[in-house]
């Protein structure tokens, strides 16, 4: 795999840990081409059956990972969809998008 850069390459291979991650959504109906997005973590993942509200038995919104579609790399600045043109399924996780794909 060619990273475009080593920052996007360490993210993407951390991206069960807190932090950002640059993913990959596939091709669909609506969008013929695979599109990017900046995924946040605020808990890793194996932490998030864990999480319990702080005030016993109220509902409180929490944010545990949320997505933005990006069009660049934000640590390099090319263009995601010319550079991984070809590779892009190399940025695909299905457990990352899993909410963002029933949204769109």
């Amino acid at each position: 795999m060619c990273w475009c850069c080593n920052a996007i390459q360490h993210q993407f291979e951390h991206r069960k840990e807190r932090g950002i991650a640059v993913v990959a959504v596939p091709p669909s109906d609506l969008h013929p081409q695979p599109r990017f997005q900046l995924s946040l973590r605020s808990i890793d993942d194996e932490a998030v059956g864990k999480v319990q509200s702080p005030l016993a038995g109220e509902y409180i919104a929490q944010t545990l990972q949320t997505w933005a579609p990006i069009k660049y790399c934000p640590w390099c600045g090319v263009e995601l969809s010319v550079f991984y043109a070809k590779t892009w399924s190399s940025l695909y996780d299905e457990s990352e998008l899993s909410a963002t794909r029933r949204a769109n």
